[in-house]
């Protein structure tokens, strides 16, 4: 039996991939959720002080369905974080984190153009640590092109060491 070339590739690209799964030991995989889920934890947690500091500033006149709003997903992302803590496996917390990719994404299209720096950037931040996060959990999910740059035009650029720092920041302002 002769194989050719192409067919060489053909195995290899399913191999070479197949192969790298198995350097993945359950220690590996137990960081990664460990970590997810500490990361989930930081987001909403440091958007729930989103909500302590926008209470604290009135004068800021936000529609009050725009506050309305902002109170939903940042409650929906916290029951989120709830049930992800209790997760223990990597494919029980994809849809989970996918549910917190949708309710994030909804935050920055409804509060993008409302949200002074000092808000704009903790929401930022969480943006930043999403694709982290679904990176941790196995998920390759490409951010929608006007979430995304609404999310990046609202802060400077940050590291994740710098968003996960702005996030736990902001989290110590919860009342």
């Amino acid at each position: 039996m002769t194989v050719n070339r192409r067919s060489l590739l053909a195995a290899t690209a399913v191999i070479v991939p197949l192969s790298g799964c198995a350097a993945l030991n359950s220690g590996t995989l137990d960081k990664n959720l460990a970590d997810a889920i500490a990361k989930v934890k930081l987001v909403a947690n440091g958007l729930q002080g989103v909500l302590s500091q926008l209470a604290a500033m009135p004068s800021l006149g936000l529609p009050s369905n725009v506050l309305a709003s902002i109170g939903n997903y940042v409650s929906l992302i916290n029951g989120a974080a709830t049930s992800m803590a209790s997760v223990t496996t990597i494919a029980a917390a994809q849809p989970v984190v996918q549910k917190i990719e949708t309710y994030l994404n909804a935050l920055v299209t409804v509060a993008a153009n409302f949200l002074p720096p000092p808000i704009g950037t903790i929401v930022s931040a969480a943006s930043l640590l999403l694709p982290i996060i679904e990176g941790l959990v196995g998920l390759v999910l490409a951010p929608s092109a006007p979430t995304a740059r609404r999310a990046s035009a609202a802060a400077p650029t940050m590291t994740q060491a710098q968003a996960e720092l702005v996030l736990a920041q902001s989290a110590t302002t919860v009342k």
